[in-house]
């Protein structure tokens, strides 16, 4: 196999935990953006149940791509790939607890 074939398929190993961060920096920007351009939207964002599906489904799709990428990065010699790997561990953990938090505030109301 060719070196740059070689490095093709090292790139598309970790394109799902990019492809997971742009989509969920994307989803974040659009909820920022409806919070500063309605200020009766802004209360009402932690009481909404689209809050607290996204950080469940962020929360898995944070998991899966952690998974993913360690079982890639473990064979690789790029440091860079296995702490991308363990901050997704962390991105997921941290979701669930806002989506928990998400969740009770939501039942409070």
């Amino acid at each position: 196999m060719s070196v740059r074939h070689r490095n093709l398929i090292s790139y598309n190993d970790f394109l799902f935990l990019y492809l997971i961060n742009w989509c969920h920096l994307y989803a974040i920007f659009l909820m920022l953006l409806t919070c500063l351009f309605s200020l009766s939207t802004a209360s009402l964002m932690p009481k909404m149940t689209f809050d607290f599906v996204f950080h469940f489904t962020a929360t898995i799709l944070f998991l899966l791509a952690g998974l993913w990428s360690i079982s890639i990065a473990i064979d690789s010699y790029y440091a860079t790939y296995k702490t991308a790997s363990v901050l997704a561990f962390i991105i997921a953990l941290l979701h669930a607890l806002h989506g928990y938090f998400s969740y009770a505030t939501c039942k409070l109301h």
